[in-house]
Order: C-alpha cells, then sequence, then structure tokens
C-alpha cells in the first residue's frame, strides 16, 4: 500500500508513516514538506502557522509551544522514516516547494532512505491531475515502487 499526498496532505502522509503507519511507499505531490522553513517563509499567506496552531509573528516567531508541533510534523525533521519515498514537484510551482522537496529527498537520502525525486514539467495542480505528464509519470513510479 502506497500513502500519498499533496501539498499539506503530503505532509501529512509522510508524518503518518514516520509516526509507524504501515505502507510500501510514502508519496509527496508538491508537498509542504519542511513546516518549519514554511512558516519562516510565510509559505501562502501563513497557512503553515494557521494549521500547526496560531499565526507567527511579523518576525517569524511560532507561538508558545509551537516548535515541538512543527519539529514533530515536519517531514524534513524526521528523517529517516524507514519507508520508501517518492517526492513528486512540478518545476513551474512554488519555488519554495520546489526548494522543499529537494532538501527533504537529499536529507532522507543522506539519512538511509531510500528516495526517488521526480520534477518534471507542470505547477501545484498539475501533479494531481490525471491528463498531465507529470501525473502520468507519478502514477508508473508508484507503480513500479508496489510491483
Amino acid at each position: 500500500m502506497a500513502v500519498v499526498g499533496h501539498s499539506a496532505g503530503a505532509q501529512l502522509a509522510l508524518r503518518a508513516v514516520a509516526d509507524g503507519a504501515r505502507a510500501a511507499l510514502a508519496v509527496s505531490l508538491a508537498g509542504v514538506l519542511d513546516l518549519v522553513e514554511g512558516d519562516r517563509r510565510w509559505l501562502s499567506s501563513g497557512a503553515v502557522a494557521a494549521a500547526v496552531g496560531g499565526p507567527s509573528t511579523a518576525r517569524g516567531e511560532r507561538p508558545s509551544g509551537g516548535a515541538d508541533a512543527y519539529g514533530a510534523g515536519s517531514p524534513l525533521l524526521r528523517v529517516p522514516i524507514g519507508v520508501p519515498q517518492l517526492i513528486v514537484q512540478g518545476a513551474a510551482d512554488d519555488l519554495d516547494l520546489i526548494d522543499f522537496g529537494r532538501r527533504h529527498a537529499q536529507a532522507a537520502e543522506r539519512a538511509g532512505d531510500d528516495v526517488t525525486y521526480l520534477e518534471l514539467p507542470g505547477d501545484h495542480f498539475d501533479v494531481i491531475t490525471p491528463t498531465t505528464s507529470i501525473w502520468r509519470a507519478a502514477a508508473e513510479a508508484i507503480t513500479a515502487a508496489l510491483a
């Protein structure tokens, strides 16, 4: 079984596996894989802070007690997760998300995880649109990994 998530859902998919959910593959489709940096960069007008526990201050400080939630929820800070991962990223997506995907893949690989990083033409939603080449490539990679 593969655990797959898109955008904020990708963070949840990888976190579920890091927390012990049984899966043969964890898949990030344009994922928010670094919550700490996503908050610091004010990704999507503060969406990370709002999801984790409240708005950040103008200086990028997290709410009190938020540091544990950010670290526990951030896939980048949870490697190795011990499950093969497929990180799929559209090359025309938000530059922060591209950076997060690349850094997560590198960190997971350095930590000993089996990681495939797939960056192809497409935007944030092309990775979940079945008629796009990036979605077809991701589906083929998932199929191959589970075979």
